[in-house]
Formats: C-alpha cells, structure tokens, sequence
C-alpha cells in the first residue's frame, strides 16, 4: 500500500478528481488530505473517498503541511501530489514505487502534463521542463512535489523544511543528494496539472520561487 498526501485549500472539485484517479490505482492508497482552513465542501469530498483530513496551522508553509501530513501515514512509501493535479493512468504510482528497489533513491517525481485549461504561461512550461526521458539525478536537485513519491525512511532524517516561502522540494533534493541519494524523473508516471489562475498571479508565484532558490543559494536556475 502507498501513503498519499494531498495539500489542498479551496479546491474541491479538483480534489474530487483528483481522488476520484487516485482510487483506481493499481496499488491500494492511504490519503491523507492537509487542508489549509477551505470554507467550500473539501472535507465532504474527502470523505466520499474515505480520506483522513487534517488542518495545517497558520503560518502556512508548504513544507509545514507536507511534514504534518507525512507524520500521519503508516506506510514507506508516499505520494505526494497536489489537488489540481490528476493521475493520467491506473499505473501513476506504480511507476514511481518501482524505482525505490534502488535503496539509494530517495525520490522520485512525475512528468507533469498541462490541462487543456491551464494558462498559456504555465502550458508552455509544462512542455519545456518535462520530457519523454528518464532521468537519475545524482547531482542536480529538480524535483517537483505537484508530483511525486519519496521513502519516509530518509524523511526521518531529512524533513521538509517549514521555514522557506517555496521550493521546499528543491531544496530536500539537494540535501538528499548531498547525502549521497539520487532523485529520478519518471516520464511514465504522468499527471494533468491544472493551473488556471490569472497570467498575473502566475508571474507573482515565479518571483516568490525565484527569490527562495536564490535564498538557497542558487543564482541561476
């Protein structure tokens, strides 16, 4: 069985979908549903699917609502995935779980493909960032939790940290990597990523994840 982690805040009907995909995987799920304070029907959504839904406090961090939802689930392996985002096949998770009979992987993330009613702006950069190729990562820390599975045994050791405005996932990479792990890019695990907020807010959330690389250290990217 995989754990399943989803952070959500006044997405229901995305959530619906997204759970909806989520049952029909070859591999049985535990989901766990971090929600940060929705007023729509999030938790009646969630539980039509028999998900455990639990609150993230203020502050919001992403990293905060990753480690709060981690700590509830009972199996090794989780999937973390984001409401928008929606499995494009029975096989999603299996494709991501094969790849931890390498000890060395500590995670691994999905292709993501854009909605046909994502904006123009993150449509484009679907396209560009994921390809058809498999990757292992032994020294560059992409990595992307819209979509993605890790070993929570190296998770006890590395958390997410809950401090960083964004690219907590960036950033678990690269200390995982740092500890000798590897990261993989699984074209063959794919999701549909629905963004359809304005150009505007778009660029906004750029500028945020531009500013927490550089905190990191990362003058390009």
């Amino acid at each position: 069985m995989i754990s399943v982690v989803i952070r959500t805040r006044n997405e229901a009907e995305h959530l619906k979908e997204c759970l909806k995909r989520l049952k029909k995987q070859t591999i049985k799920t535990e989901i766990i549903i971090v929600d940060s304070h929705s007023d729509d029907n999030t938790k009646t959504i969630a539980d039509m699917y028999n998900a455990v839904t639990v609150q993230c406090p203020n502050p919001f961090t992403y990293g905060k609502a990753l480690n709060i939802g981690i700590r509830k689930t009972t199996n090794r392996y989780i999937c973390i995935i984001s409401s928008h985002c929606y499995p494009n096949s029975k096989e999603y998770l299996y494709h991501m779980w094969k790849h931890f009979k390498d000890n060395k992987v500590a995670g691994v993330y999905s292709r993501q493909i854009p909605h046909q009613l994502t904006n123009p702006v993150e449509y484009r950069n679907f396209l560009h960032i994921y390809g058809n190729e498999r990757i292992v990562q032994h020294h560059s820390p992409l990595f992307n939790n819209g979509s993605s599975m890790i070993d929570k045994k190296i998770w006890k050791q590395i958390q997410f940290d809950e401090n960083i405005i964004a690219q907590e996932d960036v950033l678990w990479a690269k200390q995982c990597i740092n500890q000798g792990y590897h990261i993989v890019y699984e074209p063959c695990s794919i999701v549909e990523h629905l963004h359809n907020e304005s150009i505007l807010h778009t660029v906004s959330r750029y500028e945020i994840e531009s500013r927490a690389l550089e905190g990191m250290g990362f003058n390009r990217w």
